[in-house]
């Protein structure tokens, strides 16, 4: 081939064309390789057009086709060190920050881009490229969208004419992370609003590295030993970061507050899943167990941040390094939840088999992962159940408005798979619990947390069906009884079925609505059912104690301070129930007081729009 030569006074190529277009398709052509369908099919529309007007994919078409009949293709141009701030230099390395690139690049942020190139494991930025270089080195490789101003490339035209293996994903993230790296490494005092491309780094540095680890190990490759000295220089130590890290993590504001306390750059080196780039700080004892333990102002430890992102190598790298002389409850726990959620039974089943992950725990009022997995993931449950690692009978103690055990977990929330694995397990329907929301499984399938209440009828039919007491006394929880829970339950227009069909299993099934219970808003399901206006629903429970029975029961009532009935329907409601109330069973103003359908005073609120007292 002709030799190609660059004249720095005139910033131009003395080369004829066809070897130009030809020797910079050789140079991209690995789009084949790379996916970047993400951005190529996006900004690919009808509106796509070269700089000089030209329909983009046309000018892919032509200019492939020309340098396909050249059957003289030039060998791919070779760039030596010295001329790295050529215009193919800057061309290449524009074309490798399009394929390579997380978000669309505009021209501004390319332009400061194809400065920055790689000397070992530093970064030296070169000469200024302007919009027409790059469109003339480039003219019909690269198009620009118009409207968005964004740059591309067509990857089925490209690829049709070369393949490589000079140029994979790996290697283009390699690139990227380097020119980040050090980017960020030599300018700390930049920070994200300091232009766009320190705009790009400052977001995207980490998922390019990311991209290149998972890349070494789907390829089983060594790391780049520059890359790895870069990254390093940039972290600092796992325990003990550098300033420019620091100075990055800051920037970040509360997007990376995962990463705080920022001196620990574990918590980077675990949320971004760094293993393979830094495989000998995880062997030669630069990661310990104490530092994997340590955690950031979430509350969550390296297992934790690591089980996010479902890096398995990672997770199972933590586990060897467990010491058995720090014992911890909470070690995998939050890593155990996040498997679950995430629905990763490769990561669930290495933390509870190898780890020894114990899916009953919990901590600071959240669920165990036992009890996530029934309310949100069956088919996790059910390997927790085969496994015979679930405790039926374990209470969540971990405080605030959690779920005693694991079925009042998967009643509340409607879960009637979860429900039926449960109860063919042996979970036992009449454990009265100690802490929690509701005090029984009963109680719970009858208030039903969620707002979907079709499942309700169900579920409290199956919990009956398997021996549920109907007047268990509870110990905790906001309703004395599972009748309170079925009249208390928020009100949905539409659902009067559901909820009857609800009331009149439990009356079917022997609950007294004359049971009086010192716990929750009204002591008694009369009671709860008069202040909220529920008129048919009290009617039913009066007929089955009687009258007498009914107003002795109401004496023994009381209501809750402050709650509010702003809307017309609902104070209109108790109206009607209280004109029931005192005309059809004789109930006096006293027992009006304590049920908290009294008559207002006149200077006070209307008491059927606000309740003001209390007994």
């Amino acid at each position: 081939m002709d030799t190609v030569t660059y004249n720095s006074k005139h910033d131009s190529f003395l080369s004829n064309e066809k070897q130009l277009e030809a020797g910079i398709i050789s140079l991209y052509k690995a789009v084949l390789l790379y996916e970047i369908t993400s951005l190529t099919t996006y900004w690919e529309t009808s509106e796509a057009v070269t700089p000089d007007g030209r329909d983009m994919n046309l000018a892919f078409v032509v200019a492939a086709e020309r340098a396909v009949l050249d059957a003289r293709t030039p060998e791919l141009l070779q760039i030596s060190p010295d001329d790295e701030d050529s215009t193919v230099a800057l061309a290449e390395r524009a074309m490798m920050w399009i394929l390579c690139s997380l978000e669309p690049l505009r021209t501004e942020t390319l332009l400061e881009a194809v400065q920055y190139y790689v000397r070992g494991s530093s970064v030296v930025r070169g000469k200024q490229m302007t919009r027409q270089q790059i469109i003339s080195s480039c003219h019909g490789i690269l198009a620009i969208n118009a409207r968005y101003d964004v740059w591309t490339v067509s990857r089925s035209t490209a690829a049709d004419c070369y393949e490589s293996e000079d140029w994979t994903p790996g290697k283009l993230d390699l690139f990227a992370s380097k020119v980040a790296l050090g980017f960020l490494a030599s300018s700390p005092q930049q920070n994200a609003e300091c232009g766009p491309f320190a705009s790009y780094v400052h977001r995207n540095w980490h998922r390019h590295v990311r991209r290149y680890d998972q890349w070494l190990d789907s390829e089983g490759r060594e790391a780049d030993p520059h890359l790895v000295v870069a990254l390093k220089r940039f972290l600092g130590s796992p325990d003990e970061s550098s300033d420019a890290y620091r100075a990055w993590v800051a920037a970040g504001d509360h997007e990376l507050r995962h990463l705080h306390p920022s001196n620990m750059a574990l918590f980077a080196i675990c949320s971004y899943g760094f293993f393979h780039t830094l495989r000998d700080w995880w062997w030669n004892g630069s990661i310990t167990d104490k530092m994997a333990l340590m955690e950031n102002l979430w509350g969550e430890n390296s297992y934790a941040l690591a089980a996010k992102g479902s890096y398995l190598n990672i997770c199972r790298r933590l586990i060897s390094l467990a010491s058995a002389e720090i014992a911890d409850a909470r070690r995998q726990n939050r890593a155990l939840l996040n498997a679950v959620d995430l629905d990763d039974f490769n990561l669930v089943k290495l933390l509870v088999m190898e780890g020894n992950a114990d899916v009953n725990f919990a901590e600071d009022g959240r669920l165990s992962a036992a009890q996530q997995a029934a309310l949100y993931h069956p088919e996790v449950l059910r390997w927790f159940l085969n496994q015979g690692v679930v405790d039926l009978e374990r209470e969540n103690g971990s405080g605030g408005l959690c779920y005693g055990n694991i079925l009042i977990a998967a009643a509340a929330h409607g879960s009637i798979e979860s429900v039926r694995m449960l109860l063919a397990a042996g979970a036992n329907v009449n454990a009265a619990v100690q802490t929690g929301r509701y005090g029984s499984a009963l109680v719970a399938a009858a208030h039903r947390y969620s707002h979907v209440d079709t499942q309700s009828p169900t579920i409290v039919r199956l919990i009956l069906d398997h021996g549920a007491d109907p007047n268990l006394a509870v110990n905790c929880g906001e309703y004395g009884s599972a009748l309170v829970a079925a009249v208390a339950k928020a009100w949905k227009e539409g659902h009067e079925r559901i909820y009857n069909e609800v009331l009149d299993m439990l009356l079917a099934a022997g609950a007294d609505p004359a049971a009086v219970s010192g716990r929750g808003n009204h002591g008694n399901a009369l009671a709860a059912a008069a202040f909220l206006g529920r008129k048919e629903m009290l009617k039913a429970m009066i007929k089955r104690v009687g009258k007498r029975n009914a107003i002795k029961t109401l004496r023994l009532s009381w209501h809750p301070i402050g709650q509010a009935f702003h809307l017309p329907d609902d104070i209109e409601r108790r109206r009607h129930t209280a004109t029931h109330l005192t005309v059809s069973l004789g109930v006096d103003q006293d027992v009006l007081h304590r049920i908290g359908l009294h008559e207002p005073d006149p200077d006070d609120y209307s008491t059927f729009g606000i309740t003001v007292q209390r007994g």
